[in-house]
């Protein structure tokens, strides 16, 4: 996007000159390469002696995970700014501190230490975190009883690390909140995590699998498999009341699963985030089918889909019904 890029550059020609700013968060905005000229006059200038003469500015951490830029251009990143700068770049799993550019693989940390304890919120985004490294937590998992929420977003987390994610869980009567957001999660991990959790965990309550492939992202075809498990996700009874499966590849026909799923005496769901999907008008109205039987959905985000006039029509009328009916549907994003 270059408006993009060139407006993040106009911002970075102010951040050259603050003594102030400690972070600068760029996650997730689309940003690519040719920010990177950017980012390095901004450093190379707040390395400059006489940049600090006023005042000793504080060291500046920038963030760019969740971006289009590529370890090359960080390379280059790293040749450009001088080892005396004080400020950090943190891009995926490389990182640039004390004039060195780095890439931590947690998986192989994990490998060659062992990994104690978490902590009682554990944020380990954007570690490179592997399958490995995912049944390393997974054992202090089933031993830890202070984690209550582990936020693994932006790793490399695959099928069998979920599934050894998923076997703590069976156990684990602590954890309330996990975020598998933007790793490499397919229907076999999103099954065994299903498969450990329903009927087996009362105690966590908010599940993200934000951006992975899990459904019929690319293919078009549906696994029956998933939908199968997605069904018992939302009908049988689990601790669960946020679910967020946003850009996962849900389609009309996943939207017919949850639609059934929803009319369940034991579903308890509170926040359903299905945005970025393939859902159009028709999906909508099966899944308003089962929304209007439903009494616990108060919250639904259905934002970025292919949704028109008519299907935003038909939410209304839904949302409606269930106000009319003593359980009504607090917010609607569409």
């Amino acid at each position: 996007n270059p408006l993009l890029n060139s407006g993040v550059a106009d911002m970075l020609e102010g951040v050259k000159h603050s003594d102030s700013l400690e972070e600068l968060f760029l996650n997730n905005t689309g940003v690519d390469n040719s920010v990177i000229d950017a980012v390095s006059a901004c450093l190379m200038h707040r390395a400059e002696p006489s940049s600090q003469s006023s005042a000793a500015q504080r060291s500046l951490t920038v963030t760019l995970h969740d971006n289009s830029i590529s370890p090359d251009a960080l390379e280059q990143l790293a040749r450009q700014i001088p080892a005396t700068s004080k400020d950090c770049i943190e891009c995926g799993s490389f990182v640039f501190e004390e004039g060195k550019l780095e890439e931590f693989d947690c998986g192989t940390y994990f490998e060659e230490h062992s990994l104690d304890s978490l902590d009682k919120d554990c944020d380990m985004q954007s570690m490179g975190i592997n399958d490995n490294g995912a049944r390393q937590i997974s054992a202090v998992l089933k031993e830890d009883e202070n984690v209550l929420t582990l936020d693994l977003d932006s790793n490399s987390i695959g099928d069998e690390g979920t599934a050894a994610l998923a076997s703590a869980l069976h156990s684990n009567t602590t954890l309330q909140g996990l975020s598998l957001g933007y790793n490499r999660v397919g229907s076999r991990g999103f099954i065994s995590m299903v498969t450990q959790l329903v009927g087996a965990n009362a105690t966590l309550c908010f599940l993200s699998f934000y951006n992975n492939h899990i459904f019929s992202f690319t293919s078009g075809q549906s696994d029956k498999d998933a939908q199968a498990a997605l069904h018992s996700l939302i009908s049988q009874k689990t601790g669960l009341r946020f679910i967020d499966l946003s850009r996962t590849g849900i389609g009309n026909a996943e939207c017919e699963t949850i639609s059934n799923a929803l009319t369940s005496e034991e579903c308890r769901l509170i926040f359903l985030h299905l945005s970025g999907n393939q859902i159009n008008d028709e999906g909508v109205a099966v899944l308003c089918a089962g929304l209007e039987k439903n009494t616990t959905i108060k919250y639904l985000e259905l934002s970025e889909n292919k949704i028109t006039d008519s299907g935003v029509e038909t939410i209304k009328q839904c949302v409606e019904r269930r106000a009319e009916l003593g359980s009504p549907v607090q917010q609607v994003w569409m």
